[in-house]
């Protein structure tokens, strides 16, 4: 009966180191998957980052030639204004 005992609790022994060794691979494996996810978490808020930014620098290009583009506008039609009102005052 004791025999039977100490081969149970060598048993028991060796199915614990076996589930320790298992806990230790996934907890290592966890932690590197954890660790990739970080690299990649930071590299994907990097690029939305500098994508909004170059959007952001091409809207203010765009919104820069229209401002010269009303200004211009603006300066014609003065300019216009005032030589139709000079003809009508030759007249």
């Amino acid at each position: 009966m004791l025999h039977i005992a100490v081969c149970g609790g060598f048993q028991l022994e060796q199915r614990l180191a076996n589930n320790e060794a298992d806990f230790n691979k996934v907890s290592e494996t966890i932690r590197k998957e954890m660790a990739r996810f970080d690299r990649q978490k930071a590299f994907d808020f990097k690029s939305t980052v500098t994508n909004y930014l170059q959007c952001m620098a091409n809207y203010q290009q765009q919104v820069g030639f229209l401002q010269q583009c009303v200004y211009v506008f603006t300066y014609v039609y003065s300019v216009c204004n005032y030589v139709y009102m000079c003809i009508c005052i030759c007249q």
